[in-house]
């Protein structure tokens, strides 16, 4: 009997373990999601989208990028309040988001600014993203 409880035991350490290290792994990933993501947007943020289109674009890969400023939510901020100037960036996020081909990436810079990163056979992102926008 005392074998069977020693292996009980066993098992149990063992299984608490296994647990902690699942647990240890779900808040990496949470952690690593949080860090690298905006949390108005759900793009990639600065941090995040440097490090994206280094893992694709690198070691010296050609890629398209387009930056993107915004023209008109300082205005929107002071004149209606910030809410209506997030939704102004959420709407912009989207419609980027919208327009990205296969493989490319995008992410808010900061305020009203964003960059999206492409292969270059994708000469016509620059202008898909300006109609998407509105000009």
């Amino acid at each position: 009997m005392k074998a069977c409880t020693e292996a009980s035991r066993s098992a149990f350490i063992f299984a608490s373990q296994a647990a902690g290290v699942l647990e240890n792994a779900r808040l990496f990933g949470e952690h690593r999601l949080r860090a690298t993501t905006d949390g108005l947007t759900g793009l990639y943020n600065r941090h995040g989208v440097l490090l994206e289109a280094e893992n694709r674009f690198g070691a010296g890969r050609p890629c398209r990028t387009t930056y993107i400023d915004l023209d008109g939510v300082k205005g929107i901020n002071d004149r209606l309040g910030h809410h209506f100037g997030d939704i102004t960036i959420q709407t912009a996020a989207q419609r980027i988001t919208s327009c990205l081909p296969d493989g490319a990436i995008a992410g808010r810079m900061g305020g009203d600014e964003f960059i999206v990163f492409a292969d270059m056979v994708h000469e016509d992102l620059p202008e898909r993203l300006r109609l998407a926008l509105g000009d």
